[in-house]
């Protein structure tokens, strides 16, 4: 059994992160020794050596359109070579459509440099656009994911696979539209609008994880390179950043861990919720099968 992990993430807003640190934490409570590592500071950091001397080595991410974001597929590139190292992937969505999408390139970009990846799991918790779930959903969304993380963790102990089965026609559909995304998120820098009342604290310019927004003549701007992570519109402090093509699929606010530490909220969507706690069910269920 492997006794060291590391985990490599990248994380937009924060769901990520919190199932990176759920994993770690479930890991080191088999008496793993765990790192994680987050994939925006290794690439800001050129001076950063990328370790991967671990037993057992795990890759996670935010769906983005179907797939996984622009600077995921920035840190594989210069990912180390190694030789047959036993990996995981795992990814987060605010839905289970299409399973999240393919992770076929993914897989094999991977293996090309060695990382041996025999399992890989989907965590559904929470989307930061589109339609607003009852705080209460996202905690029962939240409790599968760990219920999830302890399936997923002690499969790997047992040395068991897990890995999505991808047709031809699934794979064209995710590589199609997150190529889209993947296009139009570069010309959001033409949809950017910043308000009066921004304070020019630069808290949008130190969080941005791909050194996309900078102060110019004493104005915030915008450069080519967005991936729509939507960090620095949930974390300005007055909420200057808007998007105006996109607002209405925004909420007034995103920090997970502010949703999951709420007791009770007015959101009333219980058709749209039905499908969400049949996906739960199903989860649990597959368990005790």
């Amino acid at each position: 059994m492997p006794s060291s992990v590391g985990i490599f993430y990248f994380s937009g807003t924060g769901v990520t992160k919190l199932i990176s640190d759920e994993i770690k934490s479930k890991f080191m409570n088999e008496n793993y020794n765990v790192e994680l590592f987050s994939i925006e500071e290794i690439l800001k950091n050129k001076n950063f050596s990328i370790k991967n001397d671990f037993d057992l080595i795990g890759f996670g991410f935010p769906v983005h359109a179907l797939n996984a974001p622009r600077i995921f597929y920035k840190f594989l590139n210069i990912l180390p070579k190694t030789d047959n190292k036993k990996s995981f992937l795992f990814k987060t969505a605010g839905d289970f459509f299409m399973n999240g999408g393919t992770t076929k390139e993914i897989k094999q970009l991977l293996r090309k440099k060695g990382y041996n990846v025999a399992y890989e799991e989907l965590f559904i918790v929470a989307s930061n656009l589109g339609i607003r779930l009852s705080n209460n959903l996202y905690k029962k969304l939240f409790e599968t994911s760990k219920f999830q993380i302890n399936t997923m963790v002690e499969d790997i102990n047992k040395g068991k696979t897990k890995l999505v089965k991808e047709n031809l026609i699934f794979t064209i559909i995710s590589i199609v539209f997150s190529s889209f995304e993947s296009i139009g998120t570069k010309f959001l820098k033409l949809h950017f609008r910043v308000k009066s009342n921004c304070t020019k604290c630069n808290k949008c310019v130190n969080l941005c994880p791909q050194n996309n927004i900078s102060m110019k003549n004493n104005k915030i701007t915008f450069d080519w390179h967005c991936i729509a992570c939507l960090r620095c519109i949930y974390n300005c402090p007055q909420k200057s950043i808007k998007l105006p093509p996109f607002n209405a699929f925004l909420f007034d606010s995103f920090d997970i861990n502010q949703i999951l530490s709420k007791k009770k909220d007015n959101i009333d969507n219980s058709s749209k919720e039905l499908r969400f706690k049949k996906y739960i069910d199903k989860i649990i269920s597959s368990k005790k099968d």
